[in-house]
């Protein structure tokens, strides 16, 4: 579907991207609805463009995604889990060259 909106496809794979609840919930009716909008308002009504509108639209999921990309009922997720050790490897790492790096003679 073109007519001016680019390719919704990529939006679509985008919000692929968001935790299905968001998306199922969030994500695809508000798209839905900034489609019909913007297929259905007169060309010299658009003062913002279809890519704009629909950025705004996937960002807006964020704040309620994001979370559940870290914990879900209470548990960390895979990705949470993932994230977390990441963290600390990288941290301790970091840690570990910082004080090589102060006893290195200069």
């Amino acid at each position: 579907m073109s007519n001016g909106t680019g390719s919704t496809d990529a939006w679509r794979a985008l919000g692929r991207l968001l935790p299905s609840d968001v998306r199922e919930r969030i994500f695809e009716p508000a798209f839905s609805d900034l489609l019909y909008a913007w297929l259905t308002e007169a060309e010299g009504d658009r003062w913002v463009p279809f890519g704009v509108r629909a950025v705004g639209t996937y960002v807006g999921c964020f704040p309620i995604a994001v979370p559940l990309m870290f914990v879900r009922d209470g548990r960390l997720t895979r990705f949470g889990r993932v994230t977390v050790w990441s963290t600390a490897i990288v941290s301790i790492s970091l840690l570990v060259l910082l004080g090589v790096a102060r006893s290195y003679p200069s």
